[in-house]
C-alpha cells in the first residue's frame, strides 16, 4: 500500500511554488472577540459564520511531519466527496504510531478546505495529529493533561495542523470566523487544533 501511495502522480509540489500568504478581505471582521482562558474551553455563541463561495471542485494539500509523507488531493468533485482520494487521505491521516487506518469524517476536510480560502492561501498543511487510536490516545494522556480522553481525533474528527509561513494566530482567527467547529491555540508548540465538533475556542 505505502508503495502505492509514494507512485502516486497526485503528490505535493515543491514547498517553493506555492504562493505567498494573502489574507481575503474582511475575513476575520466577524470574529468573536472573547478572551481566551489557558485550558478552557469557551462557546462562541455570538460568532457569526462567514459565508464562503461554493465550488464543485474542492483541492487541498498535505504535509504529515511525523511520516514525512505528502499529498494533493481533489477530494470534492461533481457535487460529491472523491471515494478514491478519501481513500489516499485516510491514509495519510492515519494513526502514524501503530499505522491504523480510519475513516476520517469528510465534514473535517470542508472545514480546512474553508480555513484555507479564508486566509487565502494555497500553501499546504502540516499534519502534526490526525487519527488516533484509542490506545495511542491514551498513552499520550498519560504524557500530558491536555489530551483529552475522549478526544475527536479518535473519531477522525479532528487534526492538529500548522502553515508553512502563516502565523498560527492567523490560523486560529480564520478558523473562529468560519466557524465549523472546535478551535484549539497552541502558541507554544505552533499548531492549531481544528474539529468538527461543537463550536467552541480554547488556548493561549
Amino acid at each position: 500500500m505505502s508503495k502505492q501511495f509514494h507512485s502516486r502522480r497526485k503528490f505535493l509540489r515543491t514547498l517553493s511554488g506555492f504562493t505567498g500568504l494573502s489574507l481575503a478581505p474582511n475575513a476575520f471582521s466577524q470574529i468573536n472577540t472573547m478572551p481566551l482562558e489557558s485550558g478552557h474551553e469557551q462557546p462562541l455563541a455570538s460568532a457569526k459564520k462567514i459565508p464562503l463561495v461554493s465550488h464543485q471542485e474542492k483541492q487541498l494539500d498535505f504535509l504529515h511531519l511525523h511520516t514525512g509523507e505528502s499529498l494533493s488531493t481533489t477530494f470534492f468533485s461533481g457535487n460529491e466527496f472523491v471515494a478514491t482520494e478519501m481513500s489516499e487521505v485516510n491514509y495519510l491521516l492515519r494513526d502514524h504510531h501503530n499505522g491504523e487506518v480510519f475513516t476520517m469524517n469528510p465534514e473535517l476536510l470542508n472545514l480546512l478546505y474553508d480555513v484555507r480560502s479564508a486566509l487565502g492561501t494555497q500553501k499546504p498543511f502540516h499534519v502534526i495529529s490526525a487519527y488516533r487510536s484509542p490506545a495511542t490516545n491514551e498513552k499520550l494522556r498519560k504524557n500530558s493533561n491536555k489530551v483529552a480522553k475522549k478526544s475527536l481525533h479518535m473519531q477522525g474528527k479532528a487534526i492538529d495542523i500548522r502553515i508553512p509561513g502563516v502565523d498560527v494566530k492567523d490560523i486560529h482567527k480564520a478558523a473562529l470566523a468560519v466557524k465549523g467547529g472546535g478551535v484549539g491555540l497552541y502558541t507554544r508548540s505552533d499548531f492549531v487544533h481544528l474539529d468538527v465538533g461543537r463550536v467552541r475556542r480554547w488556548g493561549k
